[in-house]
């Protein structure tokens, strides 16, 4: 047995951006006190009360399959609880049993934003309206990111960006969103990124991206605007991911895009490609160039250039230097 104390010694030390506790066990909201913080999802399915297991009736009465035992050692059964049936039913969109529905009521329903991802939140606002067993949920989110939170994505985006936002580590994009102008948004170091759903990040005029070391980008477009400032550090990753610049000033260093990713070039900007590495039908693609473009000691394998001609003007260059092309052109 595990009190609070003890417990919170051992929750305490582990450094993470987010943190979400799921508690099943009676009386499980006195941990509350001593977990709740303002990068903390915090629910319970007590509050001081005993916990109780699932009960095979729906919230009007109704007898539906809930219950499943689960046989550690020959003669020894265990069951799961009411709390843990309906967030576990929810978030994975099946119950234990491989049910996509409850009473009817298809599990995917609980996704409240049409985003494909059941976030923390819906996960517990499901398991509210669902539950019939006699006990008192306890749900408290101080800092608000429930709803941007899931189990594989502890960061969910789909809001637009009103004012400047930082995030890490792994995160999903889950619906298209804008930065908008006067706001920036950064992804550190180390960030994982996913985009869901074929969304599109949009970087307005007068807004910036910053994007740090080492960030991976799977799935993925990203529009700047003519007007926007990027800021990208190096190692960046593109899977499948394509990038627009617009009148940009680009200097990008030690990229790698894979699996035809792109960057799209376009306007008077001046667009700097060093030292990448572009591979399995990746490429950089030039429309509407008036401004400069420099691709220098870059790796192209099974990827190339085309940077349309018609397009350029009297102002225009392109330097193409230092390249090695491997079944691949410009």
């Amino acid at each position: 047995m595990l009190f609070v104390e003890p417990f919170e010694e051992l929750t305490d030390p582990i450094l993470a951006n987010r943190k979400v506790f799921w508690m099943q066990q009676c009386v499980g909201g006195d941990f509350s006190g001593v977990l709740e913080a303002t990068n903390t999802v915090f629910n319970s399915a007590t509050h001081h009360e005993l916990g109780t297991q699932a009960d095979n009736l729906t919230i009007n009465g109704q007898v539906i399959d809930e219950f499943d035992f689960f046989q550690a050692e020959q003669n020894d059964n265990t069951s799961h609880g009411e709390f843990n049936f309906h967030m576990y039913s929810s978030t994975m969109g099946e119950s234990p049993t491989g049910i996509n529905n409850y009473d009817g009521d298809l599990y995917t329903n609980a996704d409240l934003n049409g985003d494909n991802v059941i976030s923390v939140y819906e996960a517990s606002h499901w398991h509210g309206i669902k539950e019939s067993a006699p006990e008192t949920q306890k749900f408290v989110d101080l800092g608000g990111i429930g709803a941007h939170t899931s189990l594989k994505y502890p960061t969910l985006l789909w809001k637009n960006a009103y004012s400047n936002e930082t995030y890490r580590g792994i995160i999903g994009i889950s619906k298209s969103f804008t930065v908008e102008p006067g706001v920036e948004l950064t992804f550190l170091n180390k960030s994982k990124i996913e985009v869901l759903n074929g969304a599109e990040l949009t970087v307005k005029s007068g807004a910036t991206l910053t994007i740090g070391n080492n960030v991976d980008i799977i799935n993925g477009k990203i529009i700047i605007e003519d007007g926007a400032t990027v800021n990208i550090d190096t190692d960046l990753y593109l899977d499948k991911t394509e990038i627009l610049f617009h009148n940009s000033a680009v200097n990008i260093s030690g990229a790698h895009l894979d699996n035809q990713s792109k960057f799209w070039i376009h306007g008077t900007g001046t667009f700097e490609f060093v030292n990448s590495y572009f591979s399995d039908g990746s490429q950089i693609r030039g429309v509407g160039n008036k401004g400069t473009t420099i691709v220098d000691y870059c790796i192209f394998n099974d990827s190339y250039i085309d940077i349309n001609n018609n397009t350029l003007t009297l102002n225009s260059s392109v330097s193409i230097t230092n390249n090695t092309f491997n079944n691949s052109n410009i």
